[in-house]
């Protein structure tokens, strides 16, 4: 079994720095999920775990090699009930990789399936490696 801890203090340490800063400060559920990219001759290719969103609640877009991957954890807790252990995430989530290289995006495939979401993003034409012949004179 896999469990999957992220330490809370940055994004606490953020929260008091915006609180000391800014007059009024957002209140903000934003949930983690772990990812992997891959890299490819010809392509990247982005795993992410994503267990109980539907594809129709996942967002994608492709930037200026700046890939977002935006949506929402359903929230499945029974409102009424008391809980002694709540971790399963729900609300609105944001990631953010910046992979710093020319993008296909109209290209790109994503596929969900049994929780984990799966974007193959081509490397544009420009951004790809090239040999030059010389020729003698």
């Amino acid at each position: 079994m896999t469990y999957y801890i992220t330490n809370p203090m940055p994004r606490l340490s953020r929260r008091m720095m915006q609180q000391l800063f800014e007059d009024t400060v957002e209140q903000e559920r934003s949930v983690y999920f772990p990812a992997d990219v891959k890299t490819e001759e010809n392509a990247f290719e982005i795993s992410a775990i994503l267990p109980g969103v539907s594809h129709e609640d996942i967002n994608i877009t492709i930037a200026d090699g700046v890939v977002t991957i935006e949506g929402n954890f359903p929230n499945h807790r029974d409102e009424n009930a008391s809980y002694l252990l709540a971790e399963r995430p729900f609300g609105a989530f944001k990631r953010t990789l910046n992979l710093n290289i020319a993008l296909d995006a109209e290209n790109a495939q994503a596929d969900l399936k049994d929780g984990i979401l799966t974007l193959r993003i081509p490397k544009a034409k420009e951004a790809l490696p090239r040999s030059i012949k010389v020729q003698a004179k």
